[in-house]
């Protein structure tokens, strides 16, 4: 079944190879050799007649066509055919907006309690949240905004996002992505943005406190229902309103922030900034996040988020084991 795809059925490829065996030497000989009936045969060599892979004489000879250019020209033909669906396939973006219309008709009116409310959805379970998360970057087309506060990502997060970003770049998607200082503390983070900047990637980098956000095409946006804890699922954004005030944020905070090359460039992860220092004289002589946040004059969240930047940079799994590496630097 070497020429299915061009729309040669298993039949008509048969006995076009016994054509190109052998000479023709009549309906009857060619229906025994090849165990079917004169009829059938009949009207296969009509088929391949019609595919311009054989001529048929008034006499009834037939002769077998150079395959190279009649195998060719069912190949161009079959592209055409798949270019043209592509084509209308591709053509149905266009009524999206019909449906989309439909649709916010349909919810209106039913309140922010309603799951389907066109403006503001609640998605509580984590795996949903995911789920939405890859159809949401699986149907931008033109951009992908987020914001990301913590101090890096962890490395199965990473490899979950990796082939969804990867897809965007791909496909012409323009992704800009604004990260905290602390993530560069991250070797793994750190690889990553590297990798995805070269695909074409833009990452900016930002020393404000930084809230997580999502915007795809300035359409949806997603954020978490709860900052502090985002277990307990996200909010999914279409109210234009409150759409357009999310995006001006995400304009600021980008017009505020370091290009990240500039960022990589500069940092030495063999030294100690002035903020890990002050982190570590506060791990050293507090032992309540909260009593370390306001000595610091920092949130909570920010001063946990500074903390998990250096234990990363230094490649801790506590803050014990953090501190006895930070000794043995010099850097306490």
């Amino acid at each position: 079944m070497k020429l299915l795809a061009l729309g040669v059925n298993p039949s008509e490829e048969a006995l076009y190879v016994h054509l190109l065996e052998g000479e023709w030497t009549g309906l009857a000989d060619a229906a025994d050799a090849l165990g079917m009936p004169a009829e059938e045969l009949s009207g296969l060599l009509s088929r391949l007649e019609s595919q311009g892979m054989i001529r048929i004489s008034l006499e009834g000879s037939v002769a077998v066509v150079d395959p190279a250019p009649a195998i060719e020209r069912l190949i161009e033909e079959r592209i055409g055919e798949l270019n043209a669906e592509l084509r209308r396939v591709t053509d149905t973006r266009a009524e999206i907006a019909y449906f989309e219309g439909r649709w916010r008709q349909g919810f209106s009116g039913q309140g922010l309690s309603g799951q389907g409310f066109v403006g503001i959805e609640r998605i509580e379970n984590t795996q949903d949240v995911r789920n939405r998360l890859d159809e949401l970057s699986f149907f931008s087309y033109q951009e992908v905004l987020a914001i990301h506060p913590g101090s890096g990502l962890r490395a199965e997060t990473l490899e979950a996002a990796k082939p969804l970003d990867v897809r965007c770049l791909r496909r012409g998607t323009r992704m800009r992505s604004i990260f905290h200082e602390s993530a560069l503390s991250s070797p793994h983070t750190l690889a990553y943005l590297k990798e995805i900047s070269s695909l074409g990637a833009e990452i900016r980098v930002s020393t404000e406190t930084l809230e997580r956000v999502l915007i795809y095409d300035r359409k949806v946006a997603v954020v978490p229902s709860d900052p502090n804890d985002t277990s307990r699922g996200a909010l999914v954004i279409r109210e234009q309103g409150l759409l357009s005030q999310i995006h001006g944020l995400f304009v600021r905070v980008w017009d505020a922030a370091d290009d990240l090359a500039v960022r990589s460039e500069t940092r030495d992860v063999t030294s100690i900034t002035p903020l890990e220092r002050e982190v570590l004289s506060t791990l050293a002589t507090v032992d309540k996040d909260e009593l370390g946040a306001r000595r610091m004059g920092v949130a909570v969240r920010t001063y946990r988020g500074y903390v998990a930047a250096l234990m990363a940079k230094l490649d801790a799994t506590s803050r014990f084991q953090a501190a006895l590496i930070a000794k043995e630097r010099g850097w306490m």
